[in-house]
């Protein structure tokens, strides 16, 4: 697992949009269809108990195109889920006067428990323009997969390169600057580990090694 690319609600400093109940009565665009970002939205919608009804109009515009409708006052506020800094959240930040919105409570800690595929994060302050605090929401995780055709030894050696030089790999990206190891190992995982990025885990106590295969009798 790498970086969490968290639900994003980025909404107009005007529209007066703080936390998420706010969206309510507000135009929203929830995103395009077969995106991530509407999959989650619907997600969060079936939490909330809201339908579309539920807001004064919905759009479904594409990512390039939100952050113009934002400030161009077409819309209240847009969803994104994406790693952090973005381009899309900057651009919005740097035309008009924005906010991001705070993603949590009794309903979201109720889709965590129902959907593992999800974790809770946080959209880190001082990244954009208007949006000096931390704010918390929730998100899925970037994840480096292979084939299950990888040899072990090469699965093995590519974890073994990141995590002995994690301070290194932690400056490649702005997103990677949160990672933590334990983290990266256990959380947001959407398929099964590799064998071979299992044994460099156990090696380094990141997973406890997994019990042995107890012998089958034989029958006389």
């Amino acid at each position: 697992g790498l970086y969490t690319e968290p639900l994003t609600i980025v909404a107009r400093q005007d529209s007066n949009i703080q936390q998420l109940e706010d969206l309510q009565g507000k135009r929203v665009d929830i995103g395009n269809p077969g995106s991530g970002d509407r999959s989650t939205m619907d997600i969060v919608l079936q939490a909330m108990g809201w339908t579309a009804a539920s807001f004064t109009a919905v759009s479904e515009l594409k990512g390039a195109e939100r952050a113009q409708a934002l400030c161009d006052n077409q819309i209240d506020a847009f969803v994104y889920v994406v790693g952090h800094p973005s381009g899309t959240v900057k651009e919005a930040s740097s035309s008009c006067d924005i906010n991001l919105v705070d993603v949590s409570g009794s309903s979201i800690d109720q889709l965590l428990a129902h959907h593992p595929e999800y974790s809770p994060a946080v959209i880190p302050g001082r990244l954009y323009r208007g949006a000096e605090q931390d704010v918390p929401s929730f998100g899925v995780s970037a994840t480096l997969v292979t084939t299950s055709q990888l040899p072990d030894e090469i699965a093995y050696r590519v974890v073994k390169s990141v995590f002995e030089n994690f301070g290194q790999f932690k400056r490649l990206h702005p997103a990677f600057a949160q990672l933590q190891k334990q983290q990266m190992v256990t959380q947001g995982l959407t398929a099964p580990l590799h064998p071979g990025a299992r044994r460099y885990f156990e090696e380094v106590g990141l997973l406890k090694p997994t019990p042995a295969a107890a012998p089958k009798a034989v029958s006389k």
